[in-house]
This record gives C-alpha cells, sequence and structure tokens, in this order.
C-alpha cells in the first residue's frame, strides 16, 4: 500500500496509529509497543510495522506522547551573551551532548535583559521542558523559583546563586592570584579593563572583584588605572573594533607612568589593547604586560600572543548538562561545583613560573606560541 492521499489535491491526510496498525495487521497497541520499547515484540512483527510506519508515513504525535509520559524531551538553554566565541563552543557542546542523550534544545536569548530574561524563563515553563540551564548573570530569581516549583529543574551555567544548583569557574581567587604574581615580580602600577558593576555577566564581575580583592591584599589602589567598558563594549564581535578610550588613556599620560601590567576581561580586549598599545609608539611586553583571560584564539594569534587564563568550554557544558539530566533522573548530585582555571604562559606576559606556583596556579605553557625572553619560564632566582 502507498502513502495515502487527503480529501484535496496536493494534501495528505496525516496518517495515524491506526493505520500503521490497519497496513501491518496488528494492533495499535503492537504499534506503541514497537515505538517505545515497553513489550517483547517479535523481529517479524516489529518487521512488519517498521515497514508499515514507512509507507504511511507516520511521525508520532509528540504532544500526546508528553502527555503521556509527562515529560517533552526538551531542555530550555536561557543565553545572555550569543557573541561570545568562549560561549558559542560551550553552546555548540550543551547541544550535542543535549541530542546525545536523547533531548532537543530550546534556545532563547535574554541578552542581559532581566524583563526578557524572565520571559523566556516563563516560556520554557509554558512549553513543559523537562529543566533547564540558564547562562550567564541575570538569573530572575522569582521565575526561577516558579520553574522549581512546577517541577522544572534548573541549573546555571557559569555563576553562582546559593538556592540554586551551578557551575562555575573559579573567577574570583584565580584573578586575586594573578594579581599577587605580578606585584611579586615587583610591579605596583597595574590596571584592570572590563565590566566593573554587577549588571554585567557574573563571571566578568567575579573577575573585576577578585583584581581589586587582590590589589587591596597588596595594599594598592585597586581603581587608579582601570578602564571601565559597559556591558554593550565588552562584548566579543559586535564591538570588536577600535577603542579610542584606550589610545586616549595612554596618551594622556607619559610612558613612564603607563601601567606596569593590565588585566583584560577577557581575550578579544586584550588583543585591542595591545593594538592601542603599538600605535601609541609602546612594545608589549618590553614597556608593559598584558593578560587575557579565557584562552580563545585572539589570545593565539594575537601578535604579541597574549598570556591568559585557559577555561574549558567544554568541561563547562558536560558539567552543566550533567547536572541537569541529574537532576531530571532525580539523582543525588552537588548543589555547587566549581571548575578549575589554568594559567597560559606566552609571550604578552612572562610571569615567572615560582610565582605561580606559589599562588598554587596551574600552569599551562602554549610552546608555539612562546619566544625569545617573553618564553623564559623564570624559576626562583
Amino acid at each position: 500500500m502507498g502513502r495515502r492521499s487527503g480529501s484535496s489535491a496536493g494534501e495528505r491526510r496525516r496518517s495515524t496509529i491506526y493505520d500503521v496498525a490497519k497496513e501491518a495487521g496488528v494492533s495499535a497497541a503492537t504499534v506503541s509497543h514497537v515505538l517505545n520499547g515497553t513489550a517483547t515484540i517479535s523481529e517479524a512483527t516489529r518487521e512488519r510495522v517498521m515497514a508499515a510506519i514507512e509507507s504511511q508515513d507516520y511521525r508520532p504525535n509528540n504532544t500526546a506522547r508528553t502527555l503521556r509520559k509527562r515529560r517533552s524531551g526538551i531542555i530550555g538553554l536561557v543565553t545572555q551573551d550569543m557573541t561570545s566565541q568562549f560561549y558559542s563552543i560551550m553552546y555548540e557542546r550543551l547541544l550535542v551532548r543535549a541530542q546525545e542523550a536523547g533531548y532537543i534544545t530550546f534556545l532563547t536569548c535574554g541578552q542581559q535583559d532581566s524583563k526578557l530574561t524572565r520571559s523566556n524563563i516563563e516560556m520554557l515553563i509554558e512549553h513543559q521542558v523537562d529543566g533547564m540551564i540558564l547562562v550567564g548573570n541575570g538569573y530572575a530569581e522569582e521565575s526561577l523559583q516558579a520553574a522549581e516549583k512546577y517541577g522544572v529543574p534548573v541549573v546555571l551555567c557559569d555563576q553562582y546563586a546559593p538556592n540554586f544548583h551551578s557551575v562555575e569557574f573559579d573567577n574570583f581567587n584565580t584573578m586575586r592570584r594573578l594579581v599577587h604574581c605580578l606585584c611579586g615580580e615587583g610591579m605596583r602600577r597595574l590596571a584592570y579593563i572590563g565590566v566593573a558593576g554587577a549588571d554585567g555577566h557574573e563571571n566578568l564581575y567575579q573577575r573585576y572583584r577578585g583584581f581589586q580583592q587582590g590589589m587591596l591584599d597588596e595594599g594598592l589602589n585597586p581603581d587608579r588605572y582601570n578602564i571601565v567598558l559597559s556591558r554593550e563594549e565588552s562584548k566579543y564581535f559586535k564591538y570588536n573594533r577600535e577603542f579610542r578610550v584606550f589610545s586616549d588613556f595612554l596618551q594622556k599620560m607619559p610612558k613612564e607612568e603607563w601601567p606596569e601590567a593590565v588585566f583584560a576581561s577577557h581575550d578579544a580586549i586584550a588583543q585591542i589593547f595591545i593594538a592601542s598599545v603599538l600605535r601609541s609608539g609602546g612594545q608589549v611586553p618590553q614597556d608593559m604586560w598584558v593578560l587575557g583571560f579565557d584562552d580563545t584564539s585572539h589570545a593565539f594569534f594575537s601578535a604579541p600572543s597574549i598570556s591568559t587564563v585557559h577555561q574549558d568550554p567544554l568541561e563547562l557544558a558536560d558539567e552543566s548538562l550533567q547536572m541537569l539530566i541529574a537532576r531530571m533522573e532525580k539523582k543525588d548530585c552537588r548543589l555547587h561545583k566549581v571548575l578549575q582555571q589554568k594559567i597560559v604562559i606566552r609571550e604578552s606576559a612572562p610571569i615567572a613560573k615560582y610565582l605561580l606556583q606559589r599562588e598554587k596556579l596551574e600552569i599551562l605553557v602554549d610552546e608555539r606560541s612562546v619566544a625569545g625572553a617573553a618564553g623564559q619560564l623564570l624559576e626562583q632566582p
């Protein structure tokens, strides 16, 4: 038998499970058992049913299946920034891993707007997702509490909130210890470039807080040289252009008064700042050290290559999804998980190895991009 034609030309009536059962010569219950693997069916019967499914071009009604099983097979993903190279790698991993686990991912973007984020969360609840991962800040506590109340488990990714399950990197302590390392090099004029307030991504805010605390630990003014960017300016690609504010910052003071080292909130900003230093007549690392964050291609392909903080977007995706699946399956899992970072030594900041070891920072040496004096990982003198 061929595929059924509808009552008018160019249209086909959607085949039902009963059409498949009739063609295969079995009951509708048998077809259901074949589709869902819920009973032992002979191989001959299974083959007849599968042939009838193909002949009828039958597609199961997922809405009805959801009502029966009380699960949709959908995971909600609420993002805040789609322009980040780091996050785009992580999103791809999440989508692929979720698919491998049998889930479809419903992707939304909150753009760091609390109202839009709340709307996205509420929409996902209405669509009866099985679970939800929220990336970045703007976690909209009341809406997430509503999700948990309706039986939709939530995991915060790359951020922290005390009452929700979360996976994050140790941004605060890593940045604080890096400040200690550079002060151990004898540097006192240190600057930070990035989002300074809590209205940006939570991870960026924790980096800034770590820089501030490290400076206070060393008895230094944490705000003397900083360049504060808006959350829009800090985005990777949409605003990845020459920043006049960087050139103005450098040119308003003699070179001998420039910061000795600059911490950028991510690699793209570090790359742009290095270009500004070179155009202002300076050299990196001779006149100034520059450090990035994330270990993206911006750091590797920059000239000079950028010393940075490596954090694994694949690990972040895997741990967040594993935590959510455990929650959806009602298995035990820890409330918070903190992932560790590594320091990548490249040309822009030849930090002494013994100082990194003293601060208990794990080192990842990129031999491909380390050259000359900047590549000398100095042991303790």
